[in-house]
């Protein structure tokens, strides 16, 4: 392959990936016109999603939430997520309650393993019909929907695999509508579509059991997964 060719492959593969998301933020735009924004509440049952994610580096994840802080309104302020708490969501697992964690484990550990360098980017705000968003870039363009395709086929076999191109980008969810008045994240997410807070590679993911938002009261960290086979 030519070095022209090595040059443009991850400009194509960042448009790529852009497409994915302004598509998302039509089809979100539409439905907020349609029926407003969907308000978040605490759940008061403690724990209960079985999922996997990716943590956030707490220097961007910092960045992130001072870039969402404007939005917050304080007199009537929506969730802001701490630093420590955003994250990257990989694959839900609570269809696998049932499953043994320790298979989970070993078979987070071992797709990881095979996944090679996956390398993600939060670059640019975006809203969702509950949330504003940091939009997660992957590079190379195919290893995360590679990874979750194999994690999902490992885990149960017979599952018909999804053709979503959603699988192939990811999400970093940093604030939570509490309220009709979503005005001032509108506007935010105008101006900073383009911005980027930095790049991280996936080193680990966690398997934890929590609640929507990853707060440090109601998640416990069941597993880590590292890979180590780079």
């Amino acid at each position: 392959m030519s070095d022209h060719m090595h040059e443009e492959r991850p400009l194509l593969e960042t448009r790529a990936q852009r497409a994915i998301f302004l598509s998302l933020r039509k089809r979100e735009a539409w439905r907020l016109s349609r029926n407003g924004p969907v308000i978040w509440a605490p759940a008061t049952g403690g724990p209960g999603i079985l999922t996997s994610v990716v943590k956030v580096p707490v220097s961007l994840g910092a960045q992130v939430r001072d870039a969402v802080l404007p939005a917050a309104d304080a007199r009537q302020p929506h969730y802001v997520y701490p630093a420590d708490d955003l994250h990257v969501t990989i694959t839900n697992l609570d269809r696998y309650q049932n499953v043994p964690l320790e298979l989970i484990e070993e078979v987070f550990t071992d797709c990881l393993n095979r996944a090679g360098p996956i390398n993600l980017s939060l670059r640019g705000l975006s809203i969702s019909q509950a949330t504003i968003f940091a939009q997660v870039l992957v590079t190379p363009i195919s290893s995360l929907r590679r990874l979750r395709m194999d994690l999902w086929r490992s885990l149960e076999p017979a599952r018909p695999l999804p053709a979503n191109p959603v699988s192939v980008i990811g999400f970093c969810n940093a604030l939570r509508f509490r309220h009709e008045d979503i005005s001032a994240v509108l506007a935010l997410a105008e101006r900073s579509a383009d911005r980027d807070f930095g790049s991280f590679p996936i080193n680990e993911i966690e398997i934890v059991r929590t609640d929507k938002v990853l707060s440090a009261t109601n998640t416990i960290v069941l597993a880590k997964c590292a890979q180590t086979a780079l």
